[in-house]
């Protein structure tokens, strides 16, 4: 499957836009940005379609897939964008109209843990990817559909949690440095 790739970059230095959302338009699949503002797309599927690109602090963008080569690393340039927002005021629910200090917001999160977070064992099944990158290359890609079980919030992570692959993939299209594997 061929890839259109590309890398957000600020306006004004040239430094990565991590963590940025790509939508295609008009459809709820997307993706986002990694670390170094890099992502791809399938070309195939989404050639005829429009990229929305957005993240905070930056003016949102549209671009058309069919306009971007598939042969390099497209860079896109997102502008600085600032915005200043209103006051927010927390009050507690109509029935109550008294103003909360952080300090009391603080111990009603605490107060409703049990009402927050699961105490009872659960699990999820999952996508894991991890890759390192050299000199702007992607080396060590690897991929896995994994399953979490969790015992609670009850229970310290690193002695309760267990976790299972069900399927591993090295993706052997990637450079591998040995040092960093």
């Amino acid at each position: 499957m061929e890839f259109v790739k590309g890398r957000l970059i600020n306006s004004k230095d040239k430094s990565p836009i991590p963590f940025a959302t790509l939508l295609i338009k008009n459809k709820s699949k997307g993706v986002i940005s990694n670390s170094d503002g890099g992502f791809k797309i399938p070309f195939e599927l989404y050639k005829k379609d429009t990229l929305l690109i957005s993240s905070i602090g930056y003016a949102s963008k549209e671009i058309a897939i069919s306009s971007l080569d598939k042969s390099k690393i497209n860079l896109i340039v997102l502008l600085e964008q600032i915005e200043q927002l209103d006051e927010v005021l927390l009050v507690d629910a109509p029935r109550k109209k008294r103003k909360r200090n952080a300090k009391n917001i603080v111990n009603l999160a605490i107060k409703n843990i049990t009402n927050n977070y699961s105490f009872s064992p659960y699990s999820y099944i999952g996508y894991y990817r991890d890759y390192q990158i050299k000199e702007k290359e992607y080396l060590n890609l690897n991929e896995a559909l994994l399953e979490v079980f969790d015992p609670g919030f009850g229970v310290a992570d690193l002695k309760g949690t267990q976790t299972r692959i069900y399927q591993n993939k090295n993706n052997n299209n990637f450079q591998t440095d040995t040092i960093a594997s």
